[in-house]
C-alpha cells in the first residue's frame, strides 16, 4: 500500500545513493551536444528533470527553467536550456513516443521548457501522479469496506488515516478548487486559501 507522505524520521532510514554513470554539461551545440543527443535517443527509458533559478523575492518577477537533465542508465546529460534554447534534436527526443521520459511533476517541467520551443511531450511518466493514483485506489478500496454512513464514521475514519498536516492539505485544496469553480484568478485564490501558486496550478490540472 502506498504512503502520501514520508514522515522526517523515514526518510532519514532510507539508504543514500548517487548515480555512478559519466555527468556532462552541455552549454553549447557542438560535438558534445551531437554524442549527447546520439546516446539519448538510443534509450528507451530516459529519467527527465528540469530546474529553474529559485526567487526569494515577491516582488521579482519567476524565473525561466535554466536546466534541463536527461539520463539513461550509465550517462547523464545537463543541457543549459538558458544558454541553449531547446533545438530541435531535443524537442524530438521529448516528442518522441518510443522514449519513456520519467520524472516528477513533468507537467510543469515540461510547460516550461514549451517557453522556449513549443512541442508536443509524448511517453511522459509522472512518478508523483502514478504514486498518488495508487494511494487514491488504496484509500477507496478502505473507504469501501469502511462503510461510512453518517458524518461521524467519516470525522473517525479520516482522524485515524490522515495526520492533522495531511487534512489541511486536503481542506486546502478543496478550498482552492471552489475558487477555481468559481472562476477566480490565481492572485486572490493564493490570497484567500493561502495556497501557492504551484499548489493552485495543480488543483486546476
Amino acid at each position: 500500500m502506498y504512503k502520501i507522505s514520508l514522515s522526517a524520521e523515514e526518510i532519514e532510514k532510507m539508504p543514500l545513493d548517487a548515480f555512478k554513470g559519466e555527468i556532462s554539461v552541455i552549454s553549447k551545440p557542438g560535438r558534445a551536444f551531437n554524442e549527447a543527443i546520439s546516446y539519448l535517443k538510443k534509450q528507451p527509458v530516459l529519467g527527465f528533470d528540469t530546474e529553474t533559478r529559485p526567487v526569494f523575492d515577491a516582488r521579482q518577477p519567476s524565473r525561466h527553467v535554466a536546466l534541463l537533465q536527461l539520463s539513461g542508465p550509465d550517462r547523464a546529460f545537463l543541457f543549459r536550456i538558458y544558454r541553449l534554447g531547446m533545438p530541435k534534436q531535443l524537442c524530438k527526443i521529448l516528442s518522441n513516443p518510443e522514449i519513456l521520459k520519467i520524472g516528477a511533476a513533468c507537467h510543469d517541467d515540461v510547460r516550461g521548457l514549451q517557453y522556449y520551443s513549443k512541442f508536443e511531450s509524448r511517453s511522459f511518466i509522472d512518478l508523483q501522479k502514478q504514486n498518488f493514483e495508487q494511494y487514491l485506489a488504496d484509500q477507496y478500496e478502505i473507504a469501501s469496506s469502511a462503510r461510512l454512513e453518517t458524518l461521524e464514521d467519516c470525522i473517525r475514519f479520516f482522524d485515524d488515516l490522515c495526520a492533522v498536516t495531511e487534512l489541511r492539505t486536503m481542506e486546502q485544496r478543496y478550498d482552492v478548487a471552489k475558487c477555481l469553480m468559481q472562476g477566480k484568478v490565481y492572485s486572490v485564490i493564493r490570497k484567500e486559501t493561502g495556497a501557492s501558486s504551484a499548489t493552485v496550478s495543480r488543483v486546476n490540472r
